[in-house]
């Protein structure tokens, strides 16, 4: 009978109360008043006696949201112990895979734009999936999707698991881990090398025991019937680089000094070596302009005006970019040298920008992120979901166009062969050194030079130079006012762009 009255009493209307008759079975709704004094709760037959009031337990509801996600998520032990679809993305989880074969099931991280996978968790068929097996795939997912927004390696299981870092000790490892995230050709490379120089008893060294001195005199200084002339070169910017990776990583453990450094390597003379110049950049802005190569034109205006290196410009992304105080962040594993970069661009360049940044945002063929901004300042066209691997197709048609084209140059036969030189040497890699001669002519000082191309200045300059972020952006507004005056491709290309991007 409570049972029943309790039920009854839940489907009732707010504005009732439920009074049992105790000679009778049937139910009498009765209207409550308004209460005058403890003892007047209700009027009720002599003949009748109230039912004792009985308080339900409050019932909090699940909001729309909650429902929704309950609805999402299917990465429950239920789901698991009954799937039986081959292989297939798991709905609410991008890059969480299922496959299931005769033996087993297995959980799978898996990038699609590269193709890249790892077999996270196997469950054999006899064994029973439980719920901390769930939180575990859970936990594995979160850390996966924080090493991917952050551009850091992400296949290391034990990381993924157990948030254990993965260390590293020796140098196999090191190249191992550093060959993992890079192109086919970069591994093919870094694999001849560990052949050559890193075999058997010289890969399993430890990494803790050595010094740049050191170092030098095993690997570096080391006769070796297949080096190459190259080969010094290589091996200090594989180590540099993996070495900077490895310890920009919140994932990786590495004790290891500072084994190589920029002297290291072997240079040529370069006194005699051609200089570019602001019109060759000119000339290459205008021709790719014409060539209606948009987003060629943005790279090099990008790279030439934030002084990043051509990969670091082509893989950016607009979180990177702040168009509010004009700056553009390079994280420390992203960085040639290890450290954060905070790289300015001039003011008169973010009109440009935030119309690129709009043109993209509206184009539905772009990765988004979730407030619909674009992921990617330059997106690759065949890959959605990563970016652009490099414009060089593109450029090297620019200057085949040009050095066929006489009448680009407009100039007599000796200047001409001078231009032609000149274009035929000029690369994207120089684009910092055309803002170096440019930052000059407008009255910075070297330290001033370096601060604005992400280089390091000496002591004495940090102490008593003005390197400050504003003073950078201020030098650049110049360098902008003075090409917009003195090189006719420039303007007409950013003006170009602008009203390009707004349409």
């Amino acid at each position: 009978m409570s049972a029943q009255i309790s039920q009854n009493k839940i489907n009732l209307s707010k504005n009732t109360r439920l009074a049992i008759a105790s000679n009778s079975s049937e139910y009498e709704l009765v209207k409550p008043k308004t209460i005058k004094s403890g003892a007047d709760l209700h009027t009720l037959p002599s003949n009748v006696e109230p039912s004792p009031v009985v308080d339900l337990p409050a019932v909090a509801m699940p909001s729309l949201n909650e429902v929704s996600e309950r609805k999402k998520d299917l990465l429950t032990v239920d789901y698991l112990c009954h799937y039986n679809d081959g292989t297939k993305a798991i709905s609410g989880y991008p890059g969480l895979y299922l496959r299931r074969n005769k033996k087993s099931l297995v959980v799978i991280f898996r990038i699609k734009a590269s193709g890249q996978r790892l077999d996270l968790m196997n469950f054999n068929n006899d064994i029973l999936i439980e719920e901390s097996d769930v939180k575990t795939i859970k936990k594995a997912y979160e850390r996966f999707r924080v090493c991917l927004a952050g551009g850091r390696p992400w296949n290391n299981k034990s990381y993924l698991l157990d948030g254990q870092k993965r260390k590293i000790r020796t140098f196999n490892e090191l190249l191992k881990f550093y060959s993992e995230d890079q192109r086919i050709a970069t591994q093919s490379k870094i694999k001849r090398y560990q052949k050559r120089y890193f075999s058997g008893a010289l890969g399993e060294r430890l990494l803790s025991t050595y010094c740049h001195e050191q170092f030098a005199k095993d690997y570096l200084d080391i006769s070796n019937p297949q080096r190459m002339p190259s080969d010094r070169n290589e091996i200090v910017k594989i180590i540099k680089a993996a070495c900077s990776l490895a310890k920009g990583s919140p994932n990786i453990e590495i004790d290891v000094q500072e084994l190589v450094n920029k002297s290291d390597r072997s240079y040529a003379d370069e006194a005699d070596k051609t200089m570019p110049s602001a019109e060759i950049y000119d000339m290459f802005l205008g021709q790719a302009y014409d060539r209606n190569d948009h987003n060629l034109c943005m790279s090099l205006i990008l790279q030439f005006f934030v002084s990043t290196r051509k990969s670091a410009t082509n893989h950016m992304r607009w979180q990177q970019v702040n168009l509010e105080d004009n700056i553009v962040e390079v994280p420390s594993h992203l960085n040639k040298n290890g450290r954060l970069a905070r790289l300015a661009f001039p003011s008169s360049l973010s009109r440009l920008l935030r119309s690129f940044k709009a043109n993209l945002a509206s184009d539905l063929k772009k990765s988004k992120t979730k407030s619909g901004d674009a992921i990617y300042v330059f997106e690759s066209p065949k890959i959605k979901g990563q970016a652009v691997s490099n414009f060089d197709k593109e450029f090297n048609a620019v200057k085949s166009k040009l050095l066929s084209d006489h009448a680009a140059f407009n100039l007599d036969s000796t200047d001409s062969k001078e231009i032609r030189q000149k274009t035929k040497k000029f690369t994207q890699h120089r684009l910092r050194d055309v803002m170096d001669m440019q930052l000059l002519e407008v009255g910075a000082s070297n330290a001033q030079k370096e601060k604005a191309a992400g280089r390091r200045p000496g002591e004495n300059a940090r102490a008593y130079e003005d390197l400050s972020i504003e003073k950078m952006i201020n030098l650049k507004d110049r360098v902008f006012d003075k090409m917009l005056d003195e090189l006719p491709n420039f303007k007409r290309v950013v003006e170009g762009l602008e009203n390009h991007y707004k349409d």
